[in-house]
């Protein structure tokens, strides 16, 4: 990747590996120690178990709908320059949500920090994908994933301990005090990358179109059981019709319907991470908020218990990663995907009498799963695309993520309106809570079966050439 490098160190692309690893690391700790923290926050704002979603989904709704559009421009102006800017935008949103004094601003905070995300995830996977040969491609980026799981793993064990003896407030100072060091180290060790389309023109229209199409289905999705969802969603499914007869018809459009065109593996292994994700982020929600509130456990407890899922994926997401590129990565997904759907399974089980360690185990098993399927699908995914399509590639498949983030968090939030309602959660809604836990997991369950088959029907992959269109 000519120019990403500073010229002291232009000859090797680990500078690359690290400071994007670091950075990306940061998004992940963030949403976990945030998940640990919700009944902290939810007591300091007076909000009820369906304002606590929008903390988690305000930032992955911002994020989801940008990640092509800052894509688009790391394609066009340099990968690392937007990346830079995220690292900024990021910190911003961190230091609102610490000194915000109203839910207003704290949402406000979580919406900025969503918008930094997005300029940072999707175009530090397209940096890393640009610095290193496809045939080493699954080991780094079976590093990237292992160390994002690393900041899961260590977000709900740090983030309790920090909300425990210090308040849920530091959990935003300190990721803004890492974020301000990883500006500085990114300043230092990358300089901007060679841009693969700047002699292209961006879509604004088609950006107009996109963003507030995406927008129209998250938000409606999320709010399902109001009479307002039905035409929000309506009026996404209008912008849709508009937003691909623009596309098609636009020189340099947002997004490349051609990287479509014939291409198995990108559809499906896109489609199958949206609906793993679907099917198993909200898990930390429920589990955390059942742990503190009908177990009694402290944050910081709940927390530790929380992190065996993440750990479990840095254990199985690097040897993920380096079995993928010697052998099918359909067959290494998919076998990813049946563990965790066994995890959920055994996840239904449970009742008020369930032993803690029952959890543990459960969560284990959802962790190894994932860590197996992760890597390759990864790597099936940007490997299915040329260097031209990195960065809408690298976008697309985070967005995928994010998506799927915001689906499993509106399933549970449609739940909690239907089992708890807008109101504070006490004792008094401790059955409730966890017959809401139960559902969603019987549904995610069956989610993630269907990301299974999804995973099998992109047929054979075994990554080895640079794709050419």
């Amino acid at each position: 990747m000519k120019g990403a490098l500073n010229p002291r160190r232009a000859d090797s692309p680990t500078p690359v590996l690290i400071v994007t690893t670091l950075v990306c690391t940061l998004t992940p700790f963030m949403s976990s120690a945030v998940n640990v923290a919700l009944p902290n926050i939810g007591a300091e704002f007076g909000m009820d178990a369906v304002d606590l979603g929008w903390v988690v989904n305000a930032f992955f709704l911002a994020c989801a709908v940008m990640l092509v559009v800052f894509g688009r421009l790391a394609d066009i102006l340099g990968k690392i320059k937007i990346f830079n800017l995220g690292v900024i935008m990021f910190g911003m949103g961190s230091l609102l949500c610490a000194i915000s004094l109203s839910a207003g601003l704290f949402i406000a905070g979580r919406l900025i920090q969503g918008v930094g995300g997005s300029m940072t995830i999707g175009t530090g996977l397209a940096a890393l994908t640009a610095a290193y040969p496809p045939e080493e491609r699954g080991r780094v980026l079976g590093i990237n994933a292992a160390a994002v799981y690393f900041g899961l793993s260590i977000g709900p064990t740090i983030g309790g301990f920090l909300t425990t003896y210090w308040g849920w407030r530091s959990n935003f100072y300190l990721v803004f005090g890492l974020l301000l060091f990883s500006y500085i180290m990114t300043i230092r060790y990358l300089n901007p990358d060679e841009a693969e389309a700047r002699d292209e023109k961006f879509d604004h229209v088609g950006s107009l179109l996109y963003v507030p199409t995406l927008t129209a289905f998250l938000y409606g999705f999320s709010n399902f059981l109001s009479p307002h969802s039905v035409p929000i969603l309506a009026a996404g499914v209008a912008g849709l019709v508009a937003f691909i007869f623009w596309e098609r018809r636009f020189p340099d459009p947002l997004i490349d319907l051609r990287i479509f065109k014939s291409n198995r593996p990108f559809i499906m292994s896109n489609l199958a991470t949206l609906v793993n994700y679907a099917a198993v982020y909200a898990v930390t929600l429920l589990l955390s908020l059942y742990f503190q509130y009908n177990r009694g456990l402290a944050p910081e407890m709940a927390g530790l218990l929380l992190g065996v899922t993440p750990a479990a994926q840095v254990v199985f997401a690097p040897l993920a990663g380096r079995w993928s590129d010697r052998m099918d990565s359909t067959k290494l997904a998919s076998l990813g995907l049946g563990i965790t759907t066994l995890g959920l399974v055994l996840l239904c089980l449970f009742d008020e009498e369930t032993p803690i360690l029952y959890f543990v185990l459960c969560l284990a098993i959802n962790g190894a799963g994932y860590g197996i399927f992760s890597s390759p699908n990864m790597n099936s995914i940007m490997s299915s695309a040329s260097r031209k399509w990195y960065g809408v590639a690298s976008s697309l498949m985070v967005t995928s993520r994010q998506v799927g983030c915001v689906l499993s968090t509106a399933i549970t939030m449609v739940i909690f309106s239907i089992f708890i309602g807008h109101v504070e959660l006490t004792a008094a809604q401790h059955g409730s809570l966890a017959l809401s836990a139960k559902t969603a997991f019987i549904i995610f369950a069956c989610l993630n079966l269907v990301a299974v088959f999804l995973s099998l029907a992109r047929g054979k992959s075994r990554p080895a050439t640079e794709p050419t269109a």
